[in-house]
């Protein structure tokens, strides 16, 4: 378990950084790419307040669920800004596309 966690260690930064490359890439902003990927403390937070509630350790299949949880943070935050871009693209002010995109694209997860 010991060499895994470290594997673990090791890989999900690689991971990270590489999944924060292909957002640069694909909207060509710097910006909305940190933006998506600063969800990603968010959702550690909530899933480590969670563990910690239900008094679980950290264990390699709840490492895996992490990364799971990422690839949900990850999702809803290309999905929202993709949104928001195109209503950016429909003429509509930055406000206006932070309210509208947040009231379209947010849902409430269980």
């Amino acid at each position: 378990m010991e060499r895994a966690m470290a594997k673990l260690r090791l890989i999900v930064p690689i991971t990270i950084g590489l999944i924060f490359l292909l957002l640069y890439s694909t909207f060509d902003s710097l910006r909305q790419a940190a933006l998506i990927i600063l969800n990603l403390p968010f959702a550690l937070i909530g899933g480590g307040g969670r563990a910690l509630v239900d008094r679980e350790y950290l264990s390699v299949p709840a490492s895996i669920g992490f990364i799971n949880l990422f690839g949900v943070a990850v999702l809803n935050g290309i999905v929202l800004v993709s949104c928001m871009n195109a209503l950016r693209e429909e003429g509509a002010t930055l406000d206006e596309a932070v309210m509208s995109g947040a009231l379209l694209r947010l849902r409430p997860s269980s």
